[in-house]
């Protein structure tokens, strides 16, 4: 199956769920960067804990003004803020936050503060999630929106580019076509690690969510062979024995 069939599929197509759960996977396993502006850091080890346990690195800020300055040092891929602001106030935070890029902005809400949520949706905030924090549901709330977000779209090296949701790479302008999903799902974890060795069991968890259900390293050198072909005179996919894989500039 290549990216190019899947695009060609209705989204309610059964090879369309897969692509959806793949990159559901890549919300939970590449990582995200979340920040956090809350006075009431009560509930930060609980969530920091439990969302680092899906991948999630946690920023808390307690003030707006702290949170402004984590967010330009950071760049995060998420903001959850909550009404309860001094200082800043919420929606000034949100209005800075918007104007900077179109990262997911979450209210923090609670029964205290819910004639505030109007305001912040129309500032830019995008949906709510209940306070006191629990981290499962932070994290429904970030898998769910992260596919829209154009924080993690688009993945460049070289002349080589990957559109995650589009499911489709470019080289030099110009789509490379019949990629198949494995081979996608390959490129992408090397393109976001470019010029590291990416482990060969990092490689098999990327591409098959379970490293003691995934196929043997053999099936990697596969994928592996085939993308280097694919991408000769552009990019270099190097083996390097006994610890993985390098993508480099030719």
């Amino acid at each position: 199956m290549s990216v190019g069939q899947v695009r060609d599929e209705p989204p309610s197509s059964p090879r369309w769920a897969l692509a959806r759960a793949t990159d559901e996977r890549w919300t939970r396993s590449v990582g995200i960067q979340l920040l956090i502006v809350d006075p009431d850091d009560s509930a930060r080890d609980a969530v920091t804990a439990g969302l680092g346990a899906e991948g999630v690195s946690v920023t808390w800020c307690t003030s707006a003004v702290d949170g402004l300055i984590a967010y330009g040092r950071l760049d995060p891929d998420a903001v959850v803020v909550t009404p309860l602001l001094d200082e800043v106030g919420a929606c000034e935070f949100v209005k800075a936050v918007k104007r900077h890029d179109a990262r997911l902005v979450l209210v923090g809400l609670d029964a205290s503060a819910a004639d505030a949520v109007g305001p912040l949706f129309l500032a830019g905030a995008a949906s709510a999630v209940a306070r006191p924090y629990q981290a499962d549901e932070v994290m429904e709330r970030l898998v769910s929106h992260t596919r829209d977000m154009d924080s993690r779209a688009r993945i460049a090296f070289g002349d080589i580019e990957l559109d995650p949701r589009a499911f489709e790479v470019r080289v030099s302008g110009r789509p490379l076509e019949g990629v198949p999903l494995k081979e996608f799902e390959l490129l992408r974890v090397l393109m976001l690690n470019a010029n590291s060795v990416v482990s060969t069991d990092t490689i098999r968890d990327a591409l098959w969510g379970n490293v003691s259900q995934a196929p043997s390293s053999n099936a990697v050198a596969v994928h592996a062979a085939r993308l280097r072909t694919r991408l000769e005179g552009h990019a270099r996919l190097t083996r390097v024995r006994g610890r993985g894989y390098r993508l480099s500039h030719d």
